[in-house]
């Protein structure tokens, strides 16, 4: 699958930059038993898959699977395949049963030794980056508690044409959330924490323009 998806996306896009949580080394140990939940704000039709750049830089064994709109899923005729091997799991945001039942169905991958890394998108829909606020859905807050005990990564996602005529992705993540049964993280302050980390993005890229690349990631606050 990576010999066709990597190729596939450098025809798409110019290049991939993607920023870790500071202190973290790409590809450390794998996943202690405790899910990964990747959210991100969705800002493109490629953020499924650019989310995938951060799951192989940090937990790059473990089965991935995006939790994605039933109607996506299925209406893409030419990519449905594609989207099912990458770990698509579709439910319906209208009837809350069908992203419960979504849930039930990573306990396997939950299961294994690999681990299990989770991408969700809780706009629902695709807004740009400057969007204040995102615009997360009470769903997250289901996805954390079924989830726990796990670690909830915000990702900012953000796509510049700049100089080039195919736009680059800007992919900024970190700090981590610990997520424990009974004490989940609110779902304005993982909102809140996405928000800023786009924000970091375009700051970073409005102070350096066509040297952004040369100082990426961009220092964390404080530092």
């Amino acid at each position: 699958m990576e010999q066709v998806l990597d190729p596939w996306l450098a025809r798409q896009l110019q290049d991939i930059h993607v920023g870790l949580p500071p202190g973290t080394e790409p590809a450390p140990t794998p996943l202690s038993g405790h899910p990964l939940l990747l959210v991100a704000n969705h800002t493109s039709w490629f953020d499924g898959f650019l989310l995938r750049r951060v799951q192989r830089a940090l937990a790059p064994g473990a089965t991935l699977r995006t939790l994605m709109l039933s109607r996506e899923l299925k209406g893409w005729r030419g990519g449905r395949p594609v989207l099912r091997q990458l770990g698509g799991t579709g439910f319906d945001p209208r009837r809350p049963m069908t992203l419960r039942a979504a849930l039930r169905s990573l306990e396997p991958a939950r299961r294994t030794t690999a681990g299990l890394a989770v991408a969700f998108f809780p706009q629902g829909k695709i807004y740009p980056s400057y969007r204040k606020p995102p615009g997360f859905q009470p769903g997250l807050r289901l996805v954390m508690s079924h989830l726990a005990p796990a670690t909830v990564l915000p990702v900012g996602i953000h796509l510049e044409t700049g100089r080039h005529v195919r736009p680059s992705a800007w992919i900024l993540s970190g700090p981590a959330l610990a997520v424990e049964p009974g004490q989940i993280p609110s779902v304005v302050r993982v909102e809140s924490a996405v928000e800023d980390l786009c924000q970091r993005i375009r700051s970073h890229l409005a102070s350096w323009g066509e040297e952004a690349e040369a100082h990426w990631p961009p220092a964390a606050p404080g530092d």
